[in-house]
C-alpha cells in the first residue's frame, strides 16, 4: 500500500489564508460570545491637554467632552443635521433672534465611586438628587466667557450671542447684561445679536455644555475644588459615559453612566 503524501501549503498562499482564519474564527465568536460595543479614539503623544469643557480646543479632548456632558442640540453624524440633545422643545421669536429652550427634566449629574467601583448621582445640600438645569448652562456659558478662564473658543459665543463679546473682552462685568439667562429651572433664553442660519449650532457647542458651579467654585455643604474639577477624584458630568479614572500620561478611563437616559434623536 502506497503511503499518502503530505500536502504542503506554498508559503504565499499560507499568508494569503490567515485573514480568512482570522475572519472564520472571529464570526463564529460572535455567536457564542454577547457583542461588545467600543468606544476608541487617538492623538497624538502626551497627555490629553484638557477635559474642561470651557478649555477642551482640540479633537481628542473635544470627544471625550461630549461622551460626558451633552448641549442643547447635536448634529446627526450622517446628515449634518440639527438634533435634540438637552433641549426637549425649543421656539425662536423677535425676528430668528430670541430662543427659548426647554430643558429635558430629571437629567442626574453623576459621579464615579471609585471605593466600590460604581457610577453614583450627585447629592445636594438637602440630600436630593441634582439634576441639569438651565442655571446650569448659564453658569457653563458664564464661565467659558469669563476672561478669567482663558477659554479658546469663546469667540464663537461672542460673535453670535447679544452683550457677549463685552463680557468676555473685560469691557463689562456685569453678565446679566450678556443675552443668555434662566427664566425658571428648565427654561433657557438666549439672545443672538443677529438671524443667522447657523444660530441654533452654536448653543450645542461643547463649551456652551452646562457646568457644576456648586463643584467648582463651592457652595453651602462643597468646598471649591476650581479648576482640577475635571481631575478622577472630582469630576461630576451627566453623559452618555462619565470619568472613572484619569492617570497623567499613561490612561483615562470613561465607564458607561446607567443613570442616562437614551435621548430619541
Amino acid at each position: 500500500m502506497q503511503a499518502m503524501k503530505s500536502r504542503k501549503i506554498p508559503l504565499k498562499l499560507f499568508w494569503l489564508l490567515i485573514p480568512l482564519f482570522v475572519l472564520i474564527a472571529g464570526v463564529r465568536g460572535q455567536e457564542t460570545q454577547p457583542q461588545k460595543r467600543r468606544f476608541v479614539t487617538s492623538y497624538s503623544g502626551g497627555d490629553l491637554p484638557s477635559i474642561d469643557t470651557a478649555l477642551a480646543e482640540n479633537p481628542a479632548s473635544i470627544q471625550v467632552v461630549e461622551e460626558m456632558t451633552v448641549g442643547l442640540f447635536r448634529q446627526d453624524e450622517s446628515d449634518g443635521s440639527l438634533q435634540m440633545g438637552m433641549a426637549q422643545a425649543y421656539a425662536l421669536d423677535n425676528d430668528d433672534t430670541r430662543l427659548v429652550v426647554k430643558i429635558r427634566a430629571g437629567v442626574p449629574w453623576v459621579r464615579y465611586d471609585s471605593t466600590i467601583s460604581e457610577v453614583l448621582p450627585v447629592m445636594d445640600c438637602a440630600g436630593e438628587v441634582r439634576t441639569v438645569s438651565a442655571h446650569d448652562f448659564v453658569y457653563g456659558i458664564q464661565r467659558t466667557l469669563d476672561p478669567e478662564t482663558a477659554s479658546p473658543y469663546a469667540f464663537l459665543i461672542s460673535k453670535v450671542i447679544d452683550g457677549a463679546a463685552a463680557f468676555n473682552e473685560g469691557r463689562s462685568t456685569d453678565f446679566s447684561k450678556v443675552g443668555v439667562k434662566a427664566l425658571d429651572d428648565l427654561t433657557l433664553e438666549i439672545h443672538f445679536i443677529e438671524a443667522n442660519t447657523f444660530n441654533l449650532n452654536i448653543p450645542g457647542l461643547w463649551m456652551m455644555h452646562a457646568q457644576p458651579r456648586w463643584l467648582i467654585e463651592g457652595d453651602a455643604c462643597n468646598e471649591s475644588v476650581g479648576d482640577s474639577w475635571t481631575e478622577s477624584e472630582h469630576y461630576q458630568g451627566y453623559g452618555p459615559f462619565t470619568l472613572a479614572h484619569w492617570i497623567h500620561e499613561d490612561s483615562l478611563l470613561l465607564v458607561k453612566n446607567p443613570f442616562w437616559p437614551a435621548l430619541e434623536t
